[in-house]
């Protein structure tokens, strides 16, 4: 009898740890799938701001460090140049 129930248990931690792993997949994807949309739509915002100003060909440049210290100074260190110039580049690549 005991065995038996130690089947059962086992069965029954099996099922959830295959629902936590699904779940954690999920999650995952779902991550992901908004933080590309969260780039493009950085890299768009980026794009469009500067074709505004194309009069002002060092307007880019100025934008990209104005940008840096402000995000940075609200959300801390996690932005870089290279990181909105590639942001700035996914948009162009998938418009």
């Amino acid at each position: 009898m005991s065995n038996l129930i130690n089947q059962d248990k086992n069965t029954v931690f099996k099922n959830i740890k295959g629902i936590m792993l699904q779940a954690r997949r999920e999650l995952s994807q779902t991550v992901n799938t908004t933080l590309v949309k969260v780039y493009w739509e950085i890299g768009r915002t980026i794009v469009e701001d500067e074709q505004n100003h194309l009069d002002r060909v060092e307007y880019g440049q100025a934008l990209i460090k104005d940008l840096l210290k402000e995000l940075n100074k609200e959300f801390g260190k996690r932005f870089s140049r290279s990181n909105l110039q590639n942001m700035r580049k996914l948009f162009l690549t998938y418009p």
